[in-house]
């Protein structure tokens, strides 16, 4: 086994990791700003390569095209700030979006699963639970998740 390459196999995906791999988002400082990443937690691709990223710290979620050096809030808080409002998040955990740029995000502490419309200003809760929504992410990034919200 190679020993600069891990792999990690999990149903229909196969991760590879380079040691020598490029900053895509983020710059490794910590601050309220466009470049900087506060606290990532999930993330998806969409089919264009662009990087969308549920920031934990950052109560936000962001978009990062290829090559860009400043991201777009595309959800959540401008300065950082948590909530509880439709256009709030309390630590939002992942992100999917959908072909056409809706968005599901968990949003942890506020124990809901929100699903933004693209170009929306704010959200529609589509499912909530008392606990932690730890388990929408398992839903989230399965075809158990389509059926059940479809």
């Amino acid at each position: 086994m190679n020993p600069s390459l891990i792999v990690l196999v999990t149903p229909n995906v196969v991760l590879r990791w380079n040691k020598n791999g490029i900053t895509v988002a983020g710059n490794g400082t910590t601050n309220n700003t466009s470049s900087i990443l506060m606290g990532p937690y999930g993330f998806t691709l969409d089919s264009s390569k662009t990087l969308y990223i549920a920031e934990y710290h950052g109560h936000r979620v962001t978009k990062w095209t290829v090559g860009a050096s400043t991201s777009v809030i595309i959800a959540g808080s401008l300065n950082g700030t948590l909530g509880n409002g439709t256009n709030e998040f309390y630590h939002p955990l992942d992100v999917l979006v959908e072909s056409n740029g809706d968005m599901y995000v968990t949003d942890r502490y506020n124990h809901r699963l929100q699903y933004w419309r693209n170009g929306a200003t704010s959200a529609t809760t589509i499912a909530s639970m008392y606990y932690k929504p730890r388990d929408f992410n398992i839903l989230l990034k399965t075809k158990v998740f389509k059926i059940i919200f479809s």
